[in-house]
């Protein structure tokens, strides 16, 4: 999954108290932990405006601002270019370790999106990423880091789009020593290449805000879940928890009907789901099927309704009363989730109760199928909870 904690700067250190937001405030965040460069902010929906460090409004440089997060209520802020005195080749990174070492050999897809702030007149192209174990570090403090970043930007693409949030991606090939990723302009003030994009504007800066990094195996497979079953009416979850940087999308035949790593689903028929999830462009998918209730049974609808269970949920002992039917035995099927048989037995019943020892099951939630002497077939929801 993503290896990059905190991908979109949503996690803080301290209280939304501070007057200088410095992405040292951001859970996972540095600037270069081995020297030099200025410190990216980090800007969020819980900064009053007037400190300048608000979401979506802010005060930059003076300037009025104004960016919606691509995600959640947070992002990073970063300069990636000056054309003023003094020190006009000033620059700030954002960096953090890995959730793990990258593995030799193995390709991986990384992705950021930069938008330009609105203060700026330039824009730069080679927006860049570079991964290594941490030991990058400026040529002197508050300077550039010169190295050249496995990602960056597409050259003589000036990136200058100050309303949707532009992508910044690549694919590269681990060496298996890459345990950090740092954001930022890896080239010398002489080396910069950049547009003078808005004349108008008051910062003689090219500055952006970062949002979503992502670092994820270009091979990983596609995952719908495992197939479940539901009663009528029920929702299911299927997929996996959503994550920044794993693209996907859902379909019910051809028609879309999500987006993201996993969604809930609510089918009244038994229906076939396909996710296809991109990773830097490489297209793999995968399946899942949505069973209600089940083929082939002939459930009987008077019988289904006398039945009742209790307690429920039921720690050790389910009662099923068999209201209004003089039964004096029922079977009894109690199937998991993903559609596994859990235990199938007969049951003898006395004075329209059949007792359930319960004690052998795990807590969660399961379906339990009941039988007759007549075939009559009721479905039921258990719930088991210690």
């Amino acid at each position: 999954m993503n290896l990059v904690p905190n991908p979109s700067f949503e996690q803080l250190d301290s209280s939304c108290t501070k007057l200088c937001v410095s992405i040292y405030f951001c859970t996972s965040w540095d600037s270069l932990v081995n020297g030099g460069g200025s410190a990216a902010a980090v800007l969020n929906s819980c900064y009053n405006y007037t400190t300048g460090f608000s979401v979506p409004k802010n005060i930059l440089g003076g300037t009025f601002c104004f960016q919606v997060p691509k995600t959640g209520n947070s992002y990073a802020y970063l300069e990636y270019f000056k054309n003023s005195a003094p020190s006009v080749s000033w620059r700030s990174y954002a960096q953090a370790p890995l959730k793990t070492t990258l593995t030799n050999g193995k390709v991986y897809c990384v992705t950021y999106y930069a938008s330009l702030s609105n203060r700026c007149q330039y824009a730069v192209d080679e927006l860049g990423a570079y991964l290594d174990n941490g030991s990058i570090a400026s040529i002197a403090p508050n300077r550039e880091a010169i190295v050249s970043p496995q990602i960056k930007s597409p050259s003589g693409v000036f990136y200058k789009d100050t309303l949707n949030w532009m992508k910044v991606q690549g694919t590269f090939t681990a060496t298996g020593n890459e345990s950090y990723i740092t954001i930022g302009n890896f080239k010398s003030w002489a080396a910069a290449t950049y547009s003078l994009s808005y004349p108008t504007a008051p910062g003689f800066v090219a500055e952006y805000y970062v949002d979503d990094v992502s670092v994820i195996d270009l091979n990983l497979l596609a995952y719908a879940g495992p197939d479940k079953y539901i009663l009528n009416g029920d929702s299911a979850f299927i997929g996996q928890p959503p994550e920044i940087g794993l693209e996907c999308a859902w379909y019910n035949g051809t028609v879309t009907i999500g987006t993201g790593g996993g969604l809930w689903v609510k089918p009244n028929t038994t229906t076939t789901y396909i996710v296809q999830q991109n990773i830097c462009g490489l297209i793999k998918s995968d399946t899942v099927t949505v069973t209600v209730g089940y083929a082939g049974v002939n459930e009987s609808e008077l019988f289904s309704k006398n039945i009742s269970f209790y307690p429920q949920p039921s720690k050790d002992i389910l009662n099923i009363s068999l209201n209004f039917f003089y039964e004096k035995s029922i079977e009894i099927k109690i199937i998991d989730l993903n559609g596994r048989l859990v235990r199938g037995l007969e049951l003898g019943v006395r004075s329209g109760v059949a007792q359930l020892e319960t004690t052998e099951f795990s807590n969660g939630i399961y379906i339990v199928q009941i039988k007759n002497l007549k075939e009559q077939i009721a479905i039921k929801r258990l719930v088991i909870a210690r």
